[in-house]
């Protein structure tokens, strides 16, 4: 009985050491991500060196090797990490709308409006660089970073097509494509190529998005 209470405490106390292990692991991932986010913001640009962001986080060289074998991971990293807190705030967007039309189209305007936020644009440039660069040599790991977009996209064009408010079709590839659409319309706007303001391009896409959705009895 006692050998078996130890066995069980020493079980507990090995799962514990775990856990604060990966807490911690956590928290330097976070800090290492934070510190990238700020140079980039600061700079605009992505020409900062590891050692830059490992002084900027405060941690140590060897922390940083421990969770990255490159930059490349970093901004990796960083990607996800705004994919998942890009993803919160449409989640919160969509989520005002019961109508399955409305919540798709209000993911559309959702993400051009992120570009009305103040201060935002250098660092959106800097974003649109590295995912540009990382989806030539990285291919899948970039579109593992940005699936948190697509994947919301995707739950919210099955749904629409279950309620037959949208033609049948592949929700999948259907959420590809109007992410790339999207995500080109950002770009442009982002580096200075487009004229017309975020809520204009917003409008057009949503046109030309309902243009392919739009039940076909409807035509």
């Amino acid at each position: 009985m006692v050998d078996s209470d130890a066995g069980g405490a020493a079980g507990r106390a090995v799962d514990r050491s775990i856990a604060d292990a990966r807490a911690r692991s956590a928290a330097r991932l976070t800090s290492f991500v934070n510190a990238a986010r700020a140079l980039a913001e600061e700079n605009t640009s992505a020409d900062f060196t590891v050692q830059q962001v490992v002084e900027r986080s405060g941690l140590s060289l060897k922390s940083f090797y421990r969770l990255f074998e490159s930059k490349d991971d970093l901004f990796l990293a960083v990607i996800e990490a705004d994919s998942q807190v890009g993803a919160a705030l449409l989640a919160e967007m969509i989520g005002a709308y019961g109508d399955p039309v409305e919540r798709v189209r209000t993911y559309v305007d959702g993400l051009f409006s992120f570009l009305s936020a103040d201060g935002v644009l250098g660092y959106v440039q800097v974003l649109i660089r590295e995912q540009r660069r990382l989806r030539e040599v990285r291919p899948d790991e970039m579109q593992a970073a940005l699936e948190p977009f697509v994947g919301m996209l995707q739950d919210a064009l099955a749904d629409a097509m279950q309620a037959g408010r949208i033609r049948p079709g592949d929700a999948r590839k259907d959420a590809q494509m109007i992410w790339e659409l999207v995500l080109a319309d950002i770009h442009a706007f982002a580096l200075g190529r487009e004229a017309r303001t975020p809520n204009e391009l917003a409008h057009y896409m949503w046109e030309f998005c309902w243009a392919g959705l739009e039940p076909r009895a409807a035509k």
